[in-house]
């Protein structure tokens, strides 16, 4: 099913309160997308400039439920998490068109692949196997000696390692109203430059979902039908390889924004889901410079 069904624009008095008392210029109405809102769009610059904060780092996992290898990676994935609280954000990528990897398997009771999923891999190109990662989009020569953002899963554990040790360019705040009655949200986020990029940078905004029961292949070519999938990538609020920031990112550049969602598949549950932002190079470096998630409800 197509993401852009599933998300649609919510009523713009709806969800007003959450910028009464904005100081900065009124809301920049986009729907040119036709899957989100952009309610808020302002920036400004601020004195002093904010001190830089330590970086998250995001691993995408390229992963399928017809793949034998992954829910070794998907392990590894969450010890990297859990050794790392609140620092690394994972998002795990199904793609619809390698069918050896990623077609439903025989119990399935929802099937984890879409669109938008594989359209980030038809833009990075497709990897030729399961599970890889990108780890912040960091080029690696693993699967390629020109260099590519996938990787091994071997190698995680010291590709965020190296990327924990930095600190970002870009404070980000990541804050999110839901309404249960409604199933429709708003969520704000605001970018806070520290330095400044000679590059333009992106805003993408995920939106994922936890403890999702169905099936996965495992190591013994086994099919488990009471798999649970974490982390899942469901859609995006914002054009799947990101918003264009087409502003000055210099030292006190504060952007802020607020896209408004609403969730009407009722499969989804919006109790496990989860908005995941990060800013991110896209010309030559497609480096991601600040990752941070937050609960839909």
């Amino acid at each position: 099913m197509k993401f852009s069904y599933l998300i649609k624009i919510l009523p713009i008095a709806s969800i007003l309160l959450l910028t009464a008392g904005c100081k900065e210029t009124g809301p920049q109405i986009d729907l040119t997308n036709g899957k989100h809102n952009v309610l808020v769009d302002t920036t400004y610059v601020e004195s002093p400039v904010q001190t830089a904060e330590p970086k998250n780092t995001l691993i995408e996992l390229f992963t399928g439920v017809a793949c034998i290898n992954c829910p070794a990676a998907h392990v590894t994935v969450e010890n990297i998490k859990a050794a790392n609280p609140g620092r690394v954000v994972a998002v795990a990528i199904h793609g619809t068109e390698q069918a050896s990897q990623d077609e439903p398997q025989v119990g399935s009771r929802q099937v984890l692949n879409n669109a938008d999923a594989q359209a980030i891999i038809n833009n990075f190109g497709e990897p030729g196997a399961r599970p890889v990662g990108a780890i912040d989009r960091v080029l690696h020569t693993s699967l390629s000696q020109q260099g590519s953002i996938y990787d091994f899963a071997s190698n995680f554990n010291s590709d965020a390692s190296a990327q924990l040790t930095k600190t970002t360019p870009v404070n980000m705040i990541l804050t999110n109203t839901y309404d249960q009655a409604t199933r429709s949200g708003a969520v704000q986020v605001e970018l806070h430059y520290t330095s400044a990029q000679t590059d333009s940078n992106k805003l993408t905004l995920y939106l994922t979902e936890d403890s999702i029961v169905t099936s996965q292949l495992q190591a013994d070519n086994s099919n488990d039908t009471a798999y649970v999938h974490n982390d899942i990538l469901r859609g995006s609020l914002t054009n799947i390889l990101g918003d264009r920031l087409d502003v000055n990112l210099m030292p006190g550049t504060v952007i802020r924004k607020v896209f408004t969602y609403h969730i009407t598949d009722p499969i989804w549950r919006p109790e496990h889901m989860n908005i995941v932002a990060f800013v991110h190079r896209f010309s030559g470096s497609y480096e991601i410079l600040q990752v941070k998630e937050v609960a839909v409800q």
